[in-house]
Order: C-alpha cells, then sequence, then structure tokens
C-alpha cells in the first residue's frame, strides 16, 4: 500500500531495485549475451554452435532465479483478500455496456479483439506443434554465410581494399 510515507517510500525503493535490475539485464544481454549467440565462448568450451543454447540457459537460470526470489519473500508480502474473477467480470460487463450503449466503434474493436484472443492462442499452438511445411533443405540453404548477397558485398569490398592498396 501506499498509505504511509514509509509505505510510500519502501514502495519507491522497490520500483528504484526492480529497475535497476531490469537495466543490468539489459545491459548483460546486449553487451555479452548477443557476443555469445554469435561466437559462443571458446575459452570456456562454448563453441560458436553451441552459443544460442548457453545465452538461452542463462536467460532461463534468470528468469528461474527471478521467480524463486519471488516466491522466497512472500512470507513478507501482506495478502490482501482478492476478488477472484471480479476483476474479469468487470471488465466484460464495462465491454458489454460499451458496445450496446453507444460505445461506437472502439468499443466494438475491443469485444472483437477479446473474442479473438482465445483464437489467437489455439491457432499459435497448433502451429507450434504441426511440422515445417518447408521442403528438406530450404532452411539450411537460406542459412549459409556467406550467401549470394554478402559475397557481392565481400567481393566488391575486396576490390576496394585491393585498389586502394595498389594506388599507395
Amino acid at each position: 500500500g501506499d498509505e504511509t510515507d514509509a509505505q510510500r517510500d519502501t514502495q519507491k525503493r522497490f520500483f528504484s531495485y526492480f529497475y535497476m535490475a531490469i537495466n543490468v539485464g539489459v545491459m548483460f544481454s546486449f553487451g555479452f549475451l548477443v557476443n555469445v549467440t554469435t561466437e559462443g565462448i571458446p575459452s570456456w568450451g562454448v563453441e560458436k554452435e553451441d552459443g544460442y543454447f548457453l545465452a538461452y540457459m542463462i536467460a532461463a537460470s534468470s528468469m528461474t532465479l527471478a521467480v524463486v526470489f519471488f516466491f522466497s519473500g512472500t512470507r513478507w508480502y501482506t495478502l490482501l483478500p482478492g476478488g477472484g474473477v471480479e476483476g474479469f467480470n468487470t471488465m466484460v460487463a464495462s465491454i458489454w455496456y460499451s458496445v450496446h450503449h453507444g460505445g461506437g466503434a472502439r468499443a466494438i474493436m475491443s469485444l472483437v479483439g477479446w473474442l479473438c484472443l482465445p483464437l489467437f492462442f489455439a491457432v499459435t499452438i497448433a502451429t507450434s506443434l504441426l511440422p515445417a511445411d518447408s521442403p528438406s533443405g530450404a532452411i539450411e540453404a537460406a542459412d549459409q554465410f556467406p550467401n549470394k548477397y554478402e559475397s557481392a558485398c565481400l567481393s566488391a569490398a575486396q576490390l576496394g581494399k585491393n585498389a586502394s592498396t595498389a594506388a599507395a
């Protein structure tokens, strides 16, 4: 809560730590994990091909650690009685009222969006479980380095480098 000055100060301090942790995580991700995904860490025995796996394992471990911290602190939380599904019922009643009492296009689009949400989840789960439609080798061909465009750029860069070396 934020009813007293002490509660407001505690809340401010918590959110400062929370955002600091997010910013440290972002710096770590962009500064370190991006390089791990593309190059691996040969000095640690992590080859280039295993870089993505290591980066995802570090992220998964961090998320697991965050959940452990969250649950380990629950004894200090002040638990208030919840309303159960009351919040959801209020939202449904509000959208229903808006649609039927002149809420216009925004109310209708809100209703359509909420009705499409279960369909979205069903389609997402179904497509993740279905096998890929691409013919064998199509993905591997796209992942080859350098591809024809990159080869053209590398060739042009080499020509420019050779021309500047010859002029010197």
